[in-house]
């Protein structure tokens, strides 16, 4: 297993290379706001070189214990693999620019199941998944999971009964009703978050005629492109 671990820690010290302190854009900004922002002043350029280094270590080491969750799966022809190197360098970047780590989990399970406990690979999917996870806030992708949830309630419900009911239209109820309560959003606000995320191919709108006349949002329900996502991020 030495050649693994050699393969390993190559991909995992080859990212470290581009440290954001050093970029010249980061180095710029710092100069720039140090005026404006007191607190800065009181640390030195050393301090906030180490502080920004441990942020990105704790993101890196978060992502890759959960890639390599399933090590016995990971083989030396995977990891040296052109696509499967380029790809994880591509997930790191975007792990990199996050601000908080709350997305980690989400880019780390991607890639494990996109490149690791799967033998099927789509490309040209994982690399619109990887854009729509960087592009969509946190927020975002809690609610469309909640969505997701409701339809899988409702569906769940309408097979078990069997009654004659709007499917999407009752999980969009449902929807509504619990996560005003867990965000302190009104009606029209969550309405105007989820309408945001259809730009993903994540949810569509119900069309106008099938809108209910007495409600005072738009009728979203999650895709089957969604449905593949929320998969590979779990």
């Amino acid at each position: 297993m030495e050649e693994f671990d050699i393969k390993k820690s190559e991909l995992k010290n080859a990212e470290m290379i581009n440290n954001i302190y050093n970029n010249p854009v980061a180095s710029a900004f710092f100069g720039l706001v140090k005026p404006f922002l007191p607190f800065i002043g009181d640390f030195t350029d050393e301090v906030i070189k180490n502080k920004l280094s441990d942020f990105q270590g704790i993101k890196r080491k978060e992502f890759c214990e959960i890639v390599f969750s399933n090590y016995e799966l990971v083989t030396i022809e995977m990891v040296s693999d052109v696509e499967f190197i380029m790809e994880f360098m591509k997930t790191l970047d975007v792990v990199n620019r996050l601000s908080s780590n709350n997305k980690v989990k989400y880019l780390a399970n991607l890639f494990k199941n996109s490149y690791i406990t799967t033998k099927e690979r789509n490309l040209d999917e994982y690399e619109e998944w990887l854009n729509r996870l960087s592009d969509l806030s946190y927020r975002e992708i809690i609610l469309l999971e909640y969505l997701y949830e409701c339809d899988k309630k409702m569906n769940n419900l309408q097979i078990e009964s069997n009654e004659p009911f709007s499917i999407k239209q009752k999980s969009w109820e449902l929807f509504l009703q619990n996560e005003k309560k867990l965000f302190g959003l009104n009606d029209i606000d969550l309405s105007a978050i989820i309408s945001g995320t259809s730009r993903t191919g994540f949810c569509q709108m119900v069309g106008a005629l099938n809108q209910p006349i007495d409600s005072s949002t738009n009728t979203y329900y999650i895709t089957d492109y969604f449905r593949r996502f929320a998969e590979k991020i779990k």
